[in-house]
């Protein structure tokens, strides 16, 4: 009976329904600052200073944030984005944020971030990232499915009579 109750007491310290939650405040927090120096600094200097050493882009294929975003450039228009929603793994190292952005004014459609606590104790982006204009247009000229969720990649076009 001893072992038995040693078990699950075992158990149930173990659980992780029963784990404290980790609150995913650090990961919007680190979001923020990236948007605000995104107006401050432009995109070029916002991304560079917030990507962790291993984060990547694609720019068409997989490259290291930190090369392709070192070499300064203009400011340009504003790039405005703020998190609606984020979460935090249970480890409290890893993270994600998401929320719409705007680009020169004008709504655009919604970024993604995976977030990495480094072992400074601060957060970097791991990717961050977003439609590129080019699918937008390519999106606009393929015709709806009458199937909802399923795209056809068949131009737009009207049947001839």
């Amino acid at each position: 009976m001893k072992r038995f109750s040693l078990a699950l007491v075992v158990a149930l310290v173990a659980n992780p329904a029963l784990a404290k939650d980790i609150d995913p405040a650090p990961v919007v927090a680190a979001e923020r600052a990236f948007a605000a120096d995104g107006l401050e600094l432009g995109v070029q200097g916002s991304f560079y200073k917030h990507a962790a050493p291993t984060g990547i882009v694609f720019s068409p294929e997989p490259q290291l944030a930190k090369a392709v975003f070192e070499k300064p450039q203009p400011k340009g228009p504003p790039l405005v984005w703020w998190p609606l929603w984020a979460g935090i793994a249970r480890s409290g190292d890893l993270g994600f944020t998401t929320g719409p952005y705007t680009f020169d004014g004008q709504p655009r459609a919604w970024y993604f971030t995976v977030w990495a606590k480094q072992p400074d104790g601060s957060w970097r982006w791991l990717f961050g990232g977003g439609p590129r204009a080019a699918r937008r247009a390519r999106r606009r000229r393929t015709r709806r499915s009458p199937t909802p969720g399923f795209r056809s990649a068949a131009p737009a076009r009207r049947p001839r009579r």
